[in-house]
């Protein structure tokens, strides 16, 4: 998968993807005489949504391979992209107090957070404000839905290992990177921004599970799985496993997927009523004084 079509499976298609960053565009509150820095541009899904607001964005991100597919964009033909890392701009003359408004779509997990409130300061010009949004715990309902899918995958790929060496201990194995999901943090931590920045404004967002694209929303998870399942396919499964093929793991292409749908396809199937796949928080933050 590119990285477009990953997030959309991860949670559950392009239009609720995409609804969820014209909130965070909203949110941003930028107005057609706003220059504007947007961090963490990846291929441009929301740089998109800003040029309708502004003719002078800057682009970056440290991902040569994501601005690429951003500059190939048509409506984004005159949006100047940068490949550097956000730490990079600590210190930079030529961005200091440039930006009217600084924002940051899914990328301030990925950044210390020092150093990323320290750009915010470090780029904003008077009067500016920065925008970005955190994914955070909350009380609503089914909110640790994607961890116990993640939990369920974990401990398949467990019981499969310990078939081989049932002895070992397989405790530890853990879907690397939280299969591509980012952990929440509290909504205070959220909030708790250094003494030269203010809250201004900030707002949380939930998005829930699109019940319509639950394949494409499986097929993520097959896909985060296959490299585990082909690193074992040379293996061969003893017959005591009445849910796997005795003759090998991907000797044939089904049975893979008849162990998945044994307990994970089956909890993501069971639909009640939408789940949440993430609760966001937008924060809107500016220089104190």
């Amino acid at each position: 998968m590119d990285y477009d079509k990953t997030v959309f499976a991860m949670f559950c298609g392009e239009r609720n993807y995409r609804a969820s960053l014209k909130e965070f565009a909203t949110f941003s509150r930028i107005d057609p005489k706003d220059a504007v820095l947007e961090l963490c541009c990846g291929t441009g899904l929301l740089t998109e949504m800003l040029v309708d607001k502004t003719s002078k964005i800057v682009g970056l991100d440290r991902d040569e391979q994501q601005l690429e597919n951003a500059r190939k964009r048509s409506s984004l033909r005159d949006v100047t992209f940068l490949c550097q890392g956000v730490e990079d701009l600590l210190g930079d003359e030529i961005h200091r107090g440039r930006y009217s408004r600084v924002v940051c779509a899914n990328g301030f997990h990925y950044i210390d957070p020092e150093k990323f409130y320290g750009v915010m300061e470090h780029c904003l010009a008077p009067g500016g404000r920065g925008a970005y949004n955190v994914r955070v715990t909350s009380s609503t309902e089914n909110e640790n839905f994607i961890e116990e899918v993640l939990t369920k995958i974990n401990l398949l790929r467990v019981r499969i290992l310990q078939d081989f060496q049932p002895h070992a201990d397989f405790s530890n194995i853990r879907i690397e990177g939280g299969g591509g999901y980012l952990k929440p943090i509290s909504i205070s931590d959220a909030l708790s921004v250094p003494n030269n920045l203010v809250v201004t404004n900030k707002k949380e967002y939930t998005l829930f599970e699109d019940p319509t694209k639950l394949n494409l929303f499986l097929g993520y998870f097959f896909e985060i799985m296959q490299p585990f399942f082909e690193k074992v396919s040379t293996k061969t499964i003893p017959q005591r496993f009445d849910y796997i093929s005795p003759v090998g793991f991907m000797s044939r292409a089904q049975t893979w997927r008849d162990v998945f749908q044994g307990g994970v396809e089956d909890k993501i199937r069971s639909v009640s009523k939408p789940r949440v796949l993430k609760t966001e928080l937008f924060v809107e933050v500016a220089r104190r004084g």
